[in-house]
């Protein structure tokens, strides 16, 4: 996310660190951070970077917040809100993720024939779990370490629970539950997968 403000603040760049129902929490470097608390209700341009273009809105609400780091907050604009009530929403987005097979419990009805490790695509993501294709088949039940990539950003490392999995082409779509993800992380992809859907 980057950010302009008025006052000859140009080129800044932040992270988004929390999404939330209403408003989206940035880190920020300390110089923004500064210049917000001295002078608020600056208005501010925020800059969204998606995969196809960029998503501005213009905005006097930022404001500096304290959380051990510098951040600002900034409200949604509503035609974000109305994204925000459905929770978890999914994109279909092709991105390519590293796997290792971590743990298949015993006694399951089903083999996995899926490679102990590998590179795989995205048929869909959501901050809840995400849709792999996979050329071979792997039992409901085993647990995925996987390293997800995103444009821009390094990978996202998390830990996932095939759900199901169902025929698709020549091969499957493994249905993968999140387990263990950095809640930062988890509000990135959030980010990430609401912006992406505007229209």
């Amino acid at each position: 996310m980057s950010i302009v403000g008025s006052g000859g603040l140009i080129g800044y760049f932040g992270r988004v660190s929390s999404v939330s129902l209403d408003r989206t929490f940035v880190t920020v470097p300390g110089e923004l951070y500064d210049y917000i608390s001295k002078y608020p209700g600056v208005r501010v341009m925020v800059s969204s970077y998606r995969v196809h273009g960029v998503y501005c809105f213009v905005t006097d609400k930022g404001r500096a917040v304290k959380d051990g780091i510098p951040s600002l907050v900034f409200p949604w604009p509503e035609s974000v809100k109305r994204l925000q009530q459905r929770r978890y929403l999914r994109l279909k987005e092709r991105l390519t993720v590293d796997y290792r097979i971590e743990s298949e419990p015993a006694g399951l009805p089903t083999k996995t024939i899926l490679p102990d490790e590998g590179r795989l695509w995205t048929q869909d993501i959501s901050a809840g779990g995400v849709c792999l294709y996979a050329p071979a088949s792997v039992a409901e039940g085993v647990v995925l370490a996987l390293n997800i990539g995103f444009q821009g950003t390094t990978p996202i490392a998390v830990t996932a629970t095939v759900v199901n999995v169902r025929p698709s082409g020549d091969g499957f779509a493994l249905g993968l539950r999140f387990e263990k993800i950095d809640p930062r992380d988890r509000g990135y992809i959030e980010h990430y997968v609401r912006l992406n859907t505007l229209e």
